[in-house]
């Protein structure tokens, strides 16, 4: 074993910089004996320390080398200063570029080690928890696997922060010039790649793939609360995490506690998902489908009760055909379970059709969504006229909200009493349009479902993209397909007819939001407009959940699945 401390010249610091190392270069062989981990090349793990720390923490505070020579796991600890590993423009201090691009490369190049992502990992604690979550996903390419032991996921709570606010803040490690110097404009920063969920996002959006998570946090550590939030938006993401809590505080008896765990998990074997070539996507162009375990256990959950509704639904068709829908909020991941209910469904012989209700609107999506905005504004505006506020003043500073797309954000009804007749006249005129005949051909997809189960061997079907181009028909064969497979959010509507078993998956307007935003599918999906039509689509969704046949609600962590009785309905 041996522990190095290296001092070289770091180009991205201009200056000397001190690292220290374990390397398992010259372990004894009864250390080596029947250990798995010496039967394959060394594998490097960068581990950064917390805020007011360096880099001997490691080394003194936790049982970093037994680790080392244990699992044949070369130990890399810079020195990060108070930085949060971020890169600072004119202030010298530049340790992202440092970390993750010229550290790995003389970590390599001066020791001989695999530059491989499955073989390069990054983990810290507190504030160097932050920097490895957030290098880990920005440089997917460098690192395999990541983890945060108490992280300092700070970013919401100094976001907007005001120097008068300091003081009000859950957690103050610094003062306000040290946030500001450190992350940048802070009425910014959500927005920006300092913030690992920004980075998260992009990549979730371009498809592509990010690193193994691991987290870990006391239920006594001052930053409970950030860990479990930042948890909470992976799992609506639908990134890949593990996430462990246990009794502990923000201190080296925690930390030392979890590392090992942590390392464990970093060198074992990834769970496997499910194959994805044999299963059945649906039929909307484009749409991005990414299977993860907690929809497998959902359609595993719901499988078991939906075989044997369909086994009777076939008995009572006149033509051997049964329509299922699968619908709730965007985010709950309709179009993961659906592959999968088809699936399972071929898999027990049953031929399926999974057809997307999203080619059904009456307008292409991107019409759709000036229309909608059209509808809100002009309602919101009548509504004014209708109580008098006509007035100059009001109207150029709603013009002017408009323009800034905030003429939806409640945030201005305390600043202006005509406000909430303007937003309620807007919500009013949504409510009477989103999920209605005005907005969906409701009634050329229930004519589809009727041709179906009229035993139709050939139905066309509509293919719908973002753009005017992106319109087209298919025909397809249905004379060995007795399911169809319908998932849409509105399929559980009373508008559409002829639906056998509808499955309502639950989620949050938040959830969906962060799904929406994913997808990259729509403009603008942050903003107070959007949030308002996800409250208004889900607020249909619960008052159609009574008809559901099954539901899959969601409560805290635990997925609850109830079959309703023909008595409920």
């Amino acid at each position: 074993m041996a522990l190095l401390q290296v001092d070289f010249l770091s180009k991205a610091l201009s200056r000397i910089v001190t690292v220290h190392a374990y390397l398992p270069n010259d372990v004894q062989e009864e250390f080596k004996t029947k250990n798995p981990n010496y039967d394959r090349p060394t594998k490097c793990l960068y581990l950064l320390h917390g805020f007011s720390g360096n880099s001997t923490d490691w080394v003194t505070g936790s049982n970093a080398m037994d680790i080392s020579r244990k699992y044949n796991l070369a130990i890399i600890m810079p020195s990060g200063e108070n930085s949060f590993y971020i890169d600072r423009k004119g202030t010298g201090n530049a340790y992202e570029t440092f970390i993750a691009k010229e550290l790995c490369e003389f970590v390599c190049a001066s020791f001989c080690l695999s530059n491989q992502k499955q073989d390069t990992f990054i983990g810290g604690l507190s504030m160097g928890g932050f920097g490895a979550l957030r290098l880990g996903v920005k440089y997917p390419q460098i690192f395999g696997g990541v983890f945060g032991l108490s992280s300092a996921m700070i970013i919401h709570d100094i976001a907007g922060l005001k120097r008068k606010d300091l003081e009000n803040m859950p957690v103050q490690i610094a003062d306000y010039d040290y946030y500001e110097n450190t992350f940048g404009d802070l009425s910014r920063i959500e927005d920006s790649d300092v913030n690992p969920e920004y980075i998260i996002k992009q990549k979730v959006a371009s498809g592509e793939a990010l690193p193994r998570i691991y987290m870990a946090c006391g239920t006594e550590d001052i930053l409970l609360e950030q860990n479990r939030a930042f948890r909470d938006f992976l799992e609506a993401m639908a990134v890949e995490a593990t996430y462990c809590e246990s009794k502990g505080a923000h201190d080296w008896q925690f930390w030392s506690q979890y590392l090992e765990p942590a390392v464990q998990w970093l060198l074992a074997e990834a769970p496997k998902k499910a194959p994805l070539m044999d299963i059945p996507f649906g039929d909307m162009p484009g749409d991005k489908i990414d299977i993860q375990p907690s929809h497998i256990e959902k359609a595993k959950r719901v499988y078991g009760t939906l075989k044997s509704m369909i086994s009777k639904a076939l008995e009572e068709s006149a033509h051997s055909k049964v329509v299922l829908t699968v619908c709730g909020g965007s985010g709950v991941g309709k179009s993961e379970v659906a592959s999968l209910l088809a699936h399972y469904l071929s898999e027990d012989g049953m031929g399926t059709y999974t057809l997307s209700g999203d080619n059904y609107p009456k307008r292409i999506p991107m019409y759709n969504d000036a229309e909608r905005l059209r509808v809100f504004r002009s309602c919101g505006m009548k509504a004014l006229a209708k109580k008098g506020f006509i007035h100059d003043d009001v109207m150029m500073t709603i013009r002017a909200l408009q323009r800034e797309g905030e003429d939806a954000n409640r945030a201005y009804l305390e600043t202006y009493e005509w406000f909430e007749t303007y937003l309620n006249g807007g919500i009013s005129g949504l409510e009477a349009y989103l999920g209605t005949q005005n907005e969906i051909d409701f009634d050329d997809l229930s004519d589809i479902i009727h041709a179906f189960k009229s035993g139709e061997k050939h139905i066309s079907l509509k293919r719908m993209g973002r753009t005017d181009s992106e319109l087209w028909y298919s025909r397809v064969d249905f004379s060995n397909t007795p399911v169809l497979i319908v998932e849409w959010t509105h399929g559980n509507s009373d508008y559409l007819k002829g639906v056998d078993i509808p499955i309502f998956l639950n989620s949050t307007p938040e959830e969906t939001l962060e799904h929406r935003k994913a997808r990259n599918r729509d403009g603008k999906t942050d903003s107070t407009f959007t949030m308002r039509v996800l409250e208004i689509e889900q607020k249909l969704l619960e008052q159609q959940a009574h008809k559901a046949r099954i539901i899959v609600s969601k409560k805290g962590d635990v997925e609850i699945l109830r079959e309703v009785t023909n008595e409920n309905r």
